[in-house]
């Protein structure tokens, strides 16, 4: 009855001082639309990543020595087919990743645009085009007739300049705008005509402010605006890709999740602008044949992290259909456990619960946790491969370890990993079942 009490004045205070601060910061504008901004693009960079794979197959020619039968034949015919078309297999990936900054800096001067209630689309041209002037300067190519734009920045290098762009456009036009500095058309012109005036001025404005403060960061520093920016957030880009960085995020995940709150809110608000410069740095070294230099991704956390979910739910169902005996149960594993392979753990959420259920809050933080420890050292010493294929999160679980990674190995670490998830769940389900039994036996709801 103690640890109960103290358990209930730990819940009542985190619900208290803690939440309400959680829930502002997925709130906030800017970081809503950075979140909205950035899943915007990750339709890009799962074409980016399916023409990876297919102009640059997992396989060389000693692997193709190692292999014999149906799946030589099958391997050599790609291997062949995709030397032959590489350069063509490869361009969706050059305007998808290739150019993600462009698509990230609109997304995001979109949504933050909705947020405040402002018309869009001007802001979008502005910021694109403010981005365009710092990233990739015409300039000409020695021999080449015409200017040329340089791309460095445009990928995954420019995806932190991206997002500053965005919201300084946005805000700079805004304040313009909420002081009248704009041009004024008379009242009978139609709205058509009248906003592309009233943004001409904020648009120079901003325009001028990001090429003097570039040629300002250059002068002094010696390199250019995306540069220094990237520059300023590598330290927590390292924090972010580092075992314990993944691994608080992780436990902060299904702590939040254990108070109802959507776990992925808060961290995604801030990890996934690294996220993505990390997979998009990723597929650029695959297609250069370099090693992969960074581990946190998004679709670590999915294929790896919380296996089918909240709270490592595809263990869960699994746990609970061994041996669980209540009838609550029971019915919640048959229900949970076909949508937890897709990553779809509400079922499994809610109807256990796994929200506000003190019994199972250990298990179903420590699972993903050592799930995430295992999985970043694994990768860090080169045992499995990482991940550079943003893949659906609503793949079939061990499936979508071998397609993020195309390493088999990587889908033999999730089925170990789901048996030790189980094995940490099972006293924890068989105490919570028996309870749960023990109230349908009395007929206590």
């Amino acid at each position: 009855m103690a640890k109960q009490g103290v358990m209930q004045k730990f819940m009542d205070w985190m619900q208290e001082h803690i939440m309400p601060v959680a829930g502002k910061i997925a709130e906030e504008k800017h970081i809503t639309a950075i979140t909205k901004g950035m899943m915007a693009t990750i339709p890009l960079t799962i074409i980016g990543g399916i023409s990876l794979i297919l102009a640059y197959p997992p396989v060389d020619a000693s692997t193709l020595e190692a292999t014999s039968g149906i799946l030589k034949s099958f391997l050599t015919a790609w291997y062949n087919w995709a030397g032959k078309y590489a350069a063509i297999l490869e361009l969706p990936n050059n305007v998808t990743l290739g150019l993600l900054g462009i698509y990230v800096v609109i997304a995001i001067t979109y949504h933050l645009c909705k947020n405040y209630k402002m018309e869009p689309l001007s802001c979008m041209i502005t910021s694109a085009m403010s981005f365009l002037i710092i990233a990739a300067p015409p300039a000409a190519v020695e021999g080449a007739s015409g200017l040329f734009l340089n791309s460095r920045y445009l990928g995954s290098r420019g995806l932190f300049a991206a997002m500053v762009v965005a919201i300084v456009t946005v805000e700079l036009t805004r304040f313009l705008l909420d002081k009248n500095i704009k041009i004024k058309l008379p009242d009978t012109v139609p709205p058509m005509v009248t906003a592309p005036f009233e943004a001409l001025i904020p648009s120079i404005v901003v325009l001028v402010a990001f090429l003097v403060v570039d040629q300002g960061v250059t002068a002094a520093f010696g390199v250019n605006l995306p540069q220094a920016i990237m520059n300023l957030f590598t330290p927590f880009a390292k924090a972010v890709d580092s075992v314990g960085g993944m691994m608080a995020i992780q436990f902060l995940i299904n702590f939040l999740w254990f108070f109802g709150i959507y776990g992925s809110a808060v961290p995604d608000s801030v990890t996934s602008g690294f996220f993505m410069t990390n997979i998009t740095a990723n597929a650029a070294a695959y297609a250069a044949g370099e090693p992969l230099p960074a581990i946190a991704t998004a679709p670590f956390r999915t294929a790896f992290g919380n296996i089918g979910g909240c709270g490592s739910a595809f263990a869960l169902a699994i746990c609970i259909l061994l041996v669980a005996k209540s009838t609550q149960l029971k019915t919640v594993g048959k229900i949970g456990i076909v949508p937890s392979i897709f990553g779809i753990a509400e079922p499994l959420t809610f109807g256990v619960p796994l929200v506000f259920n003190p019994i199972l809050m250990v298990p179903m933080i420590l699972g993903s946790v050592l799930n995430t420890m295992i999985t970043f050292l694994l990768m860090q010493w080169n045992i499995i491969g990482r991940i550079f294929v943003n893949i659906p999160w609503t793949t079939p679980r061990v499936l979508d370890a071998i397609l993020c990674t195309m390493d088999v190995k990587a889908g033999l670490l999730v089925i170990a990993l789901v048996v030790m998830d189980v094995l940490i769940y099972m006293p924890f389900v068989k105490v919570y079942d028996k309870s749960l039994l023990e109230k349908e036996k009395l007929g206590v709801e």
